[in-house]
């Protein structure tokens, strides 16, 4: 669904000076708001199928209309638009457009108008830190990612905002599950798919594009989270089921579980392996990427593996990690 995003201005709060005239018309209803009256702006987000609303100048002077114009009257508008949209966010101090409050380029950041001030600075963090790249096995998916021109890739730990930006990485065995789940679709649509150790996301990405029924975006860390919702929206793919839990041997109700690239330490690799073989066991289709860590290699369930997918590295991603020129994709036998 086309999202696009409107704007209407309310007397109330900051003076905003040296404002033209606007006038926002929605069906039937005509707001208009002079220079020099105290206001704010609201973003008003509605589906392309709803858009019924046009912006034009109006350079005649409505001081007095507006100054009697009711605040109960403007929420009746605001109402009217809630109730065809379902979705009405205010998000005070964007910046104005040479029109004055009309910005028709508004970014992707402001349509998360619903987020906290935390998430929106971590969010503007995430942004300032990456770069959007498709360099790598699924091009379809630009991500935000921390590559070489970025200042994170030559800086020291403690001079990272983020504890650890492993969702920053677009890790070799999780380009393998994602180019495999795109070129074999039919494997998770109408599925309920799990990406567990989800990253920046690109597994359930390339699930939410080969029309899974849901797909629910797991990582322990936060941080990733946001990074995933981002990357939806850079992608105009919806991510509505996210979760930070911890799912190593909880019981799985997913057709089928994505995982790229989480088998890097010994003892963690064994508890993976261990719950991963369980959900087999229950029916569900497991989908394991990895380039060949030594974890995995020298694992006894190793051998109830089968290889299903073999995919060759750009040279940035061998560069990226430790000359790893071949990631591949295993499923329980």
């Amino acid at each position: 669904m086309t999202i696009h995003i409107l704007t209407c201005v309310i007397i109330k709060g900051k003076s905003v000076p040296n404002c033209n005239a606007e006038k926002l018309r929605c069906g039937e209803e005509n707001l208009n708001v002079s220079a020099n009256l105290p206001c704010r702006i609201v973003y008003v987000v509605l589906p392309a199928s709803l858009n019924r609303c046009r912006h034009s100048h109006n350079h005649t002077r409505t001081t007095n209309f507006a100054r009697k114009m009711h605040f109960q009257r403007m929420n009746f508008i605001l109402s009217k638009i809630k109730m065809q949209s379902g979705r009405i966010y205010p998000f005070p101090a964007l910046p104005k457009s040479p029109l004055g409050f009309l910005i028709p380029d508004t970014p992707d950041i402001y349509k998360m108008a619903h987020y906290s001030n935390s998430q929106k600075i971590l969010i503007e963090q995430i942004i300032a830190e990456t770069n959007l790249s498709s360099e790598h096995l699924t091009p379809e998916l630009r991500l935000h990612l921390i590559t070489q021109s970025c200042r994170l890739w030559t800086s020291y730990p403690q001079d990272s905002p983020f504890l650890e930006p492993f969702w920053a990485f677009y890790w070799p065995g999780g380009q393998a599950v994602s180019r495999f789940v795109l070129d074999n679709s039919h494997l998770v649509k109408g599925k309920c798919v799990l990406d567990f150790g989800c990253g920046c996301g690109a597994s359930g990405l390339a699930a939410k594009v080969s029309k899974a029924k849901q797909v629910t975006f797991n990582d322990v860390d936060e941080v990733a989270i946001e990074a995933v919702m981002l990357n939806g929206l850079k992608n105009k793919i919806t991510v509505d089921n996210v979760s930070t839990e911890n799912l190593t041997g909880m019981p799985c109700q997913h057709d089928v579980v994505l995982v790229g690239d989480m088998l890097y330490d010994s003892q963690f690799a064994d508890e993976v392996l261990t719950w991963l073989r369980g959900i087999h066991e229950s029916g569900s289709l497991v989908l394991i990427g990895d380039p060949g860590r030594f974890a995995l290699e020298s694992h006894p369930l190793r051998a109830s593996l089968r290889c299903v997918g073999k995919y060759e590295l750009s040279p940035s991603t061998v560069l990226e990690n430790n000359g790893h020129t071949q990631a591949f994709v295993w499923t329980f036998r």
